[in-house]
């Protein structure tokens, strides 16, 4: 909030008892708060083919299941092509047989494997079974800023 604004509310009365409007101006939790984030910095990298750089986000649970009880998703997206792919799941610790089916469809569709996996924080991905199905492949797994 303001320091207008905390000063009218104090004035007001309408929260009683109150520190003394200085130490509320000097809080360092205040201006914290107040900050804001540095743009990220444009990136230079290009891919320049096919499965050099594949995104992955999982989301759920869905308010409502689907007709068949899926209540997650798992995106997988090729950087190069922009092309993406989705993935349905009844339970997010599925993500592992997700990613082996998404991997062997591309090897047999495009001949091609994932040099470069990346996703967000979610455990799943860090899992001791993703980890082992990534390094067997050779892939490098990298993960993003969290929140952004």
């Amino acid at each position: 909030m303001s320091n207008k604004r905390l000063l009218s509310i104090f004035q007001s009365g309408v929260l009683g008892l109150v520190p003394p409007i200085s130490s509320v101006r000097s809080c360092s939790g205040c201006k914290m708060a107040k900050f804001t984030s540095l743009p990220f910095p444009t990136s230079t990298y290009v891919s320049t083919s096919l499965f050099e750089l594949v995104h992955s986000n999982i989301w759920g649970p869905a308010p409502t299941p689907s007709s068949s009880g899926f209540l997650y998703y798992v995106s997988f997206i090729d950087d190069f092509s922009r092309y993406t792919w989705v993935y349905l799941l009844k339970h997010r610790s599925e993500i592992s047989v997700a990613y082996q089916a998404f991997t062997a469809m591309i090897l047999t569709q495009f001949g091609a494997r994932i040099k470069t996996f990346i996703s967000d924080c979610a455990k799943e991905y860090l899992s001791s079974t993703m980890r082992s199905i990534m390094s067997s492949h050779g892939t490098i797994f990298q993960q993003s800023c969290p929140h952004s």
